[in-house]
Protein backbone atom coordinates (compact mmCIF):
# COMPACT_ATOMS: atom_id res chain seq x y z
CA UNK A 1 0.00 0.00 0.00
CA UNK A 2 1.62 3.19 0.64
CA UNK A 3 1.68 6.70 3.43
CA UNK A 4 -0.19 9.46 5.57
CA UNK A 5 0.58 12.32 7.30
CA UNK A 6 -0.12 14.54 10.91
CA UNK A 7 1.29 14.22 13.96
CA UNK A 8 0.16 12.40 17.28
CA UNK A 9 -3.19 12.70 17.80
CA UNK A 10 -3.76 10.00 14.50
CA UNK A 11 -0.24 8.94 14.90
CA UNK A 12 0.52 9.34 11.36
CA UNK A 13 3.39 11.52 9.70
CA UNK A 14 2.33 15.00 7.86
CA UNK A 15 3.75 15.40 4.44
CA UNK A 16 7.53 14.54 5.21
CA UNK A 17 8.56 14.84 1.40
CA UNK A 18 11.47 15.75 -0.43
CA UNK A 19 12.83 19.24 -0.41
CA UNK A 20 15.36 21.27 -2.53
CA UNK A 21 18.92 21.81 -1.54
CA UNK A 22 20.73 25.24 -1.06
CA UNK A 23 22.40 23.42 -5.05
CA UNK A 24 20.40 23.40 -8.38
CA UNK A 25 18.41 20.06 -9.07
CA UNK A 26 21.18 17.48 -9.69
CA UNK A 27 21.08 13.49 -9.19
CA UNK A 28 24.47 13.52 -7.85
CA UNK A 29 24.91 12.26 -4.57
CA UNK A 30 24.97 15.11 -1.78
CA UNK A 31 28.38 15.22 0.36
CA UNK A 32 28.62 13.46 3.77
CA UNK A 33 30.18 15.75 5.44
CA UNK A 34 27.96 18.56 4.40
CA UNK A 35 24.27 19.52 5.63
CA UNK A 36 22.22 20.51 3.12
CA UNK A 37 21.03 24.25 3.57
CA UNK A 38 16.78 24.37 3.58
CA UNK A 39 15.42 27.59 1.91
CA UNK A 40 12.00 26.72 3.05
CA UNK A 41 13.04 28.39 6.02
CA UNK A 42 12.65 31.80 4.59
CA UNK A 43 8.28 30.52 4.03
CA UNK A 44 8.16 29.23 7.65
CA UNK A 45 5.74 31.95 8.64
CA UNK A 46 3.46 31.37 5.42
CA UNK A 47 2.27 28.41 6.32
CA UNK A 48 5.12 25.83 4.28
CA UNK A 49 6.45 22.72 6.05
CA UNK A 50 9.96 22.18 5.96
CA UNK A 51 10.80 19.21 4.80
CA UNK A 52 13.55 17.10 3.09
CA UNK A 53 13.90 13.04 2.66
CA UNK A 54 17.54 11.27 1.57
CA UNK A 55 18.48 7.86 2.00
CA UNK A 56 21.77 7.07 3.74
CA UNK A 57 24.04 4.23 4.08
CA UNK A 58 26.85 3.26 6.14
CA UNK A 59 29.81 5.35 5.86
CA UNK A 60 28.60 6.47 2.64
CA UNK A 61 26.47 9.81 3.75
CA UNK A 62 23.09 10.54 1.84
CA UNK A 63 22.95 8.18 -1.49
CA UNK A 64 20.82 10.85 -3.06
CA UNK A 65 18.79 14.28 -2.03
CA UNK A 66 15.24 13.68 -3.92
CA UNK A 67 13.98 17.13 -5.09
CA UNK A 68 11.10 16.35 -6.88
CA UNK A 69 8.72 18.65 -6.94
CA UNK A 70 10.22 21.87 -6.09
CA UNK A 71 11.52 24.90 -7.23
CA UNK A 72 14.67 26.58 -6.53
CA UNK A 73 15.59 29.51 -4.58
CA UNK A 74 17.91 31.31 -2.58
CA UNK A 75 19.08 29.65 0.71
CA UNK A 76 17.67 31.72 3.73
CA UNK A 77 18.51 30.50 7.56
CA UNK A 78 17.74 32.84 9.37
CA UNK A 79 14.96 30.59 12.25
CA UNK A 80 12.44 32.87 14.27
CA UNK A 81 12.67 32.97 17.53
CA UNK A 82 9.81 31.36 19.87
CA UNK A 83 7.61 34.10 21.42
CA UNK A 84 8.81 35.08 24.95
CA UNK A 85 5.21 34.26 26.46
CA UNK A 86 4.57 30.95 26.68
CA UNK A 87 1.49 31.81 28.34
CA UNK A 88 0.46 34.34 25.98
CA UNK A 89 0.85 31.17 23.53
CA UNK A 90 -1.16 29.03 25.30
CA UNK A 91 -4.23 31.88 25.42
CA UNK A 92 -3.80 32.48 21.88
CA UNK A 93 -4.52 28.71 21.03
CA UNK A 94 -7.44 28.46 23.59
CA UNK A 95 -8.56 31.46 21.82
CA UNK A 96 -8.27 29.49 18.09
CA UNK A 97 -10.00 26.76 19.44
CA UNK A 98 -13.16 28.36 20.15
CA UNK A 99 -12.99 30.81 17.14
CA UNK A 100 -12.51 33.88 19.22
CA UNK A 101 -9.58 34.96 17.85
CA UNK A 102 -7.84 37.55 16.26
CA UNK A 103 -4.72 38.47 14.01
CA UNK A 104 -2.27 38.62 17.03
CA UNK A 105 -3.28 35.04 18.41
CA UNK A 106 -2.74 33.39 14.96
CA UNK A 107 0.47 35.42 14.62
CA UNK A 108 1.65 33.88 17.97
CA UNK A 109 0.96 30.67 16.95
CA UNK A 110 2.60 31.13 13.57
CA UNK A 111 5.99 31.83 15.55
CA UNK A 112 5.77 29.36 17.94
CA UNK A 113 5.39 26.93 14.67
CA UNK A 114 7.80 28.56 12.67
CA UNK A 115 10.62 28.80 15.89
CA UNK A 116 10.74 25.01 15.66
CA UNK A 117 12.68 25.10 12.38
CA UNK A 118 15.54 25.68 14.20
CA UNK A 119 15.16 22.94 15.86
CA UNK A 120 14.55 20.42 13.40
CA UNK A 121 17.93 21.74 11.67
CA UNK A 122 20.10 20.32 15.30
CA UNK A 123 18.10 17.14 15.10
CA UNK A 124 18.65 16.02 11.26
CA UNK A 125 22.43 17.04 11.38
CA UNK A 126 22.51 14.91 14.78
CA UNK A 127 20.71 11.96 13.44
CA UNK A 128 22.85 11.96 10.14
CA UNK A 129 25.90 11.80 11.87
CA UNK A 130 24.86 8.86 13.27
CA UNK A 131 23.51 7.10 10.05
CA UNK A 132 26.68 6.79 8.72
CA UNK A 133 27.87 4.32 11.45
CA UNK A 134 25.41 2.03 11.01
CA UNK A 135 25.76 -1.24 8.74
CA UNK A 136 22.44 -0.57 6.95
CA UNK A 137 20.71 2.01 5.01
CA UNK A 138 17.99 4.68 6.87
CA UNK A 139 15.82 6.63 4.93
CA UNK A 140 15.16 9.75 6.47
CA UNK A 141 12.80 12.92 6.28
CA UNK A 142 11.44 15.96 7.70
CA UNK A 143 8.90 18.52 8.68
CA UNK A 144 7.79 21.41 10.45
CA UNK A 145 3.83 20.88 11.21
CA UNK A 146 2.04 22.87 8.91
CA UNK A 147 0.03 25.45 10.04
CA UNK A 148 -3.55 24.21 8.41
CA UNK A 149 -2.68 21.10 9.97
CA UNK A 150 -2.01 22.85 13.88
CA UNK A 151 -5.12 24.58 13.30
CA UNK A 152 -7.06 21.77 12.81
CA UNK A 153 -5.43 19.76 15.70
CA UNK A 154 -6.69 23.02 18.00
CA UNK A 155 -10.43 22.91 17.10
CA UNK A 156 -10.66 19.01 16.76
CA UNK A 157 -12.93 17.66 19.39
CA UNK A 158 -13.99 14.51 20.83
CA UNK A 159 -17.43 12.68 20.94
CA UNK A 160 -18.70 14.64 23.94
CA UNK A 161 -17.33 18.28 22.45
CA UNK A 162 -14.19 18.42 24.78
CA UNK A 163 -11.27 20.30 22.76
CA UNK A 164 -8.57 17.41 22.18
CA UNK A 165 -5.94 20.14 23.22
CA UNK A 166 -6.18 22.61 25.35
CA UNK A 167 -2.51 23.86 25.43
CA UNK A 168 -1.15 24.31 21.82
CA UNK A 169 2.72 24.69 23.30
CA UNK A 170 2.56 21.02 24.94
CA UNK A 171 1.99 19.56 21.35
CA UNK A 172 5.46 17.78 20.99
CA UNK A 173 5.05 16.76 16.30
CA UNK A 174 5.77 20.73 15.44
CA UNK A 175 8.99 19.41 14.83
CA UNK A 176 9.03 16.23 13.59
CA UNK A 177 12.06 13.43 11.98
CA UNK A 178 11.48 10.16 10.76
CA UNK A 179 13.78 7.37 10.18
CA UNK A 180 12.19 4.07 7.68
CA UNK A 181 14.35 1.17 8.11
CA UNK A 182 14.05 -2.03 6.25
CA UNK A 183 13.60 -4.38 9.30
CA UNK A 184 12.06 -4.35 12.48
CA UNK A 185 16.11 -5.82 13.57
CA UNK A 186 17.56 -2.56 12.23
CA UNK A 187 15.31 -0.40 13.51
CA UNK A 188 15.46 -1.81 16.79
CA UNK A 189 19.15 -2.10 16.61
CA UNK A 190 19.56 1.77 15.79
CA UNK A 191 17.02 2.88 18.62
CA UNK A 192 18.88 1.06 21.58
CA UNK A 193 22.05 2.69 20.16
CA UNK A 194 20.65 6.07 19.91
CA UNK A 195 19.14 6.27 23.78
CA UNK A 196 23.14 4.74 24.74
CA UNK A 197 25.20 6.18 27.42
CA UNK A 198 27.99 6.18 24.74
CA UNK A 199 25.75 8.75 22.81
CA UNK A 200 23.71 10.39 24.77
CA UNK A 201 26.73 11.86 26.92
CA UNK A 202 27.96 13.82 24.08
CA UNK A 203 24.90 15.88 23.92
CA UNK A 204 22.69 17.46 26.25
CA UNK A 205 19.27 16.79 24.48
CA UNK A 206 16.99 15.11 26.82
CA UNK A 207 14.13 12.06 26.39
CA UNK A 208 10.91 13.74 27.67
CA UNK A 209 9.29 10.43 28.59
CA UNK A 210 10.32 6.60 29.46
CA UNK A 211 11.56 4.66 26.66
CA UNK A 212 8.28 2.80 25.88
CA UNK A 213 6.05 5.33 26.24
CA UNK A 214 5.32 5.47 22.54
CA UNK A 215 6.13 2.51 21.22
CA UNK A 216 3.32 1.55 19.19
CA UNK A 217 4.90 -1.23 17.33
CA UNK A 218 4.65 -3.28 20.63
CA UNK A 219 1.15 -1.88 21.50
CA UNK A 220 -0.44 -0.80 18.31
CA UNK A 221 -2.75 1.79 17.94
CA UNK A 222 -6.41 0.92 17.19
CA UNK A 223 -6.16 2.25 13.99
CA UNK A 224 -3.66 -0.44 13.07
CA UNK A 225 -1.23 2.61 13.39
CA UNK A 226 2.16 0.83 14.27
CA UNK A 227 5.64 2.99 14.69
CA UNK A 228 7.50 4.27 17.59
CA UNK A 229 8.34 7.79 18.79
CA UNK A 230 11.04 9.76 21.21
CA UNK A 231 10.01 13.13 22.12
CA UNK A 232 13.21 14.89 22.96
CA UNK A 233 13.78 18.53 24.77
CA UNK A 234 16.01 19.92 22.76
CA UNK A 235 18.61 21.61 23.99
CA UNK A 236 21.60 23.01 21.95
CA UNK A 237 25.32 22.30 22.63
CA UNK A 238 26.68 24.12 24.88
CA UNK A 239 23.41 25.13 26.79
CA UNK A 240 24.67 24.05 30.56
CA UNK A 241 27.87 25.63 29.93
CA UNK A 242 26.30 28.98 28.74
CA UNK A 243 25.30 31.60 31.31
CA UNK A 244 22.93 33.13 28.41
CA UNK A 245 19.74 30.71 28.06
CA UNK A 246 19.03 29.61 24.50
CA UNK A 247 15.61 30.79 22.75
CA UNK A 248 14.63 27.40 21.49
CA UNK A 249 16.02 25.50 24.89
CA UNK A 250 13.32 23.59 25.90
CA UNK A 251 11.40 23.05 22.57
CA UNK A 252 9.86 19.83 21.72
CA UNK A 253 11.10 17.77 18.65
CA UNK A 254 9.16 14.14 17.71
CA UNK A 255 11.59 11.35 16.30
CA UNK A 256 9.59 8.52 14.27
CA UNK A 257 11.02 4.94 13.69
CA UNK A 258 9.31 2.82 11.22
CA UNK A 259 9.68 -0.31 8.90
CA UNK A 260 9.34 -0.04 5.35
CA UNK A 261 6.29 -2.06 5.82
CA UNK A 262 4.91 0.22 8.62
CA UNK A 263 5.58 2.71 6.61
CA UNK A 264 3.75 1.78 2.90
CA UNK A 265 0.48 1.02 5.44
CA UNK A 266 0.64 4.49 6.73
CA UNK A 267 0.86 5.78 3.23
CA UNK A 268 -2.13 3.80 2.04
CA UNK A 269 -3.90 5.11 4.76
CA UNK A 270 -3.16 8.94 3.50
CA UNK A 271 -3.23 8.20 -0.01
CA UNK A 272 -6.89 6.50 0.45
CA UNK A 273 -8.60 9.17 2.60
CA UNK A 274 -7.19 11.84 0.21
CA UNK A 275 -9.06 9.78 -2.29
CA UNK A 276 -12.10 9.51 -0.93
CA UNK A 277 -12.32 12.37 1.44
CA UNK A 278 -12.07 11.01 4.71
CA UNK A 279 -10.33 11.42 7.81
CA UNK A 280 -9.73 7.89 8.80
CA UNK A 281 -6.22 8.45 11.03
CA UNK A 282 -8.40 11.08 13.19
CA UNK A 283 -11.12 8.83 14.03
CA UNK A 284 -11.71 8.18 17.69
CA UNK A 285 -14.25 5.66 17.25
CA UNK A 286 -13.87 2.50 14.48
CA UNK A 287 -15.74 2.62 11.49
CA UNK A 288 -15.97 -0.35 8.97
CA UNK A 289 -12.82 1.91 7.16
CA UNK A 290 -10.99 2.11 10.02
CA UNK A 291 -11.34 -1.76 10.95
CA UNK A 292 -10.62 -2.62 7.24
CA UNK A 293 -7.06 -0.62 8.00
CA UNK A 294 -6.60 -2.07 11.45
CA UNK A 295 -6.56 -5.32 9.71
CA UNK A 296 -4.51 -4.69 7.26
CA UNK A 297 -1.96 -3.72 9.19
CA UNK A 298 -2.12 -7.01 10.98
CA UNK A 299 -1.56 -8.79 8.12
CA UNK A 300 0.94 -7.21 6.59
CA UNK A 301 2.86 -7.52 10.21
CA UNK A 302 2.13 -10.96 10.22
CA UNK A 303 2.95 -11.71 6.30
CA UNK A 304 5.79 -9.52 6.27
CA UNK A 305 7.64 -9.01 9.74
CA UNK A 306 6.41 -12.25 11.41
CA UNK A 307 4.99 -10.74 14.37
CA UNK A 308 1.14 -11.08 16.06
CA UNK A 309 0.34 -7.97 18.11
CA UNK A 310 -3.39 -7.42 17.41
CA UNK A 311 -6.57 -9.47 17.09
CA UNK A 312 -5.15 -12.02 19.26
CA UNK A 313 -6.80 -15.77 18.29
CA UNK A 314 -7.82 -14.69 14.69
CA UNK A 315 -5.60 -16.64 11.99
CA UNK A 316 -4.13 -14.84 9.20
CA UNK A 317 -6.62 -16.70 6.69
CA UNK A 318 -9.46 -15.41 9.15
CA UNK A 319 -7.70 -11.94 8.87
CA UNK A 320 -7.59 -11.98 5.06
CA UNK A 321 -11.39 -13.25 4.40
CA UNK A 322 -12.91 -10.29 7.36
CA UNK A 323 -10.28 -7.52 4.78
CA UNK A 324 -11.96 -9.58 1.64
CA UNK A 325 -16.03 -8.82 3.51
CA UNK A 326 -15.00 -5.22 3.86
CA UNK A 327 -13.15 -4.61 0.37
CA UNK A 328 -16.38 -6.32 -1.02
CA UNK A 329 -18.72 -3.86 0.55
CA UNK A 330 -15.82 -0.65 0.81
CA UNK A 331 -13.91 -1.07 -2.69
CA UNK A 332 -10.98 0.37 -0.82
CA UNK A 333 -7.95 -1.72 -2.43
CA UNK A 334 -9.96 -1.23 -5.55
CA UNK A 335 -9.47 2.41 -6.08
CA UNK A 336 -5.84 1.45 -4.77
CA UNK A 337 -4.71 -0.45 -7.18
CA UNK A 338 -6.17 1.71 -10.06
CA UNK A 339 -3.98 4.63 -8.66
CA UNK A 340 -1.12 1.86 -8.67
CA UNK A 341 -1.13 2.63 -12.71
CA UNK A 342 0.11 5.69 -12.56
CA UNK A 343 3.22 5.19 -10.09
CA UNK A 344 6.24 4.31 -11.64
CA UNK A 345 7.66 0.52 -10.72
CA UNK A 346 10.28 2.06 -8.54
CA UNK A 347 8.07 3.42 -6.28
CA UNK A 348 5.75 0.71 -5.56
CA UNK A 349 8.64 -1.36 -5.14
CA UNK A 350 9.31 1.19 -2.04
CA UNK A 351 5.95 1.78 -0.95
CA UNK A 352 3.41 -0.93 -2.15
CA UNK A 353 4.32 -3.63 0.49
CA UNK A 354 0.93 -4.74 0.31
CA UNK A 355 1.05 -5.95 -3.12
CA UNK A 356 -2.27 -5.17 -4.43
CA UNK A 357 -3.23 -8.17 -6.84
CA UNK A 358 -6.53 -9.92 -8.26
CA UNK A 359 -7.74 -12.87 -6.80
CA UNK A 360 -9.05 -15.69 -8.66
CA UNK A 361 -12.67 -14.21 -8.65
CA UNK A 362 -10.86 -11.09 -9.99
CA UNK A 363 -11.51 -9.03 -6.99
CA UNK A 364 -8.42 -7.13 -5.21
CA UNK A 365 -6.96 -8.87 -2.54
CA UNK A 366 -3.83 -8.86 -0.53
Amino acid sequence: MARPRDGHAGGHSEHFVPAISEQPQSNAPASPNRQPVMPEACRLMAGAPLVQRAVWRSRGGPRALIPRGFKHTQPCMAYPHPPRSKSAVRKAGLRISEDNADETDFALVDQWRASHGYVINTFQAWLKRHFAKQPFSIEFAQRLKRRKTVLGKLRRRDSRGNFLIRDVSSMHDFAGCRMIFESLDDLNQFREYLHSSKVMRNVEHQLRHESEKYNYIKSPKFTGYRGIHDVYKHFPRGTQRSQEKKPWDGLLVEVQYRTRAQHAWATAVEISDLLDGEQTKFELDQSKRGRFFALASEIIARSHEGVDRAFSGVSLSELRADLQELESELGILGRLAVLKQFESADRLRRHNVLNIYRDENGKPAL
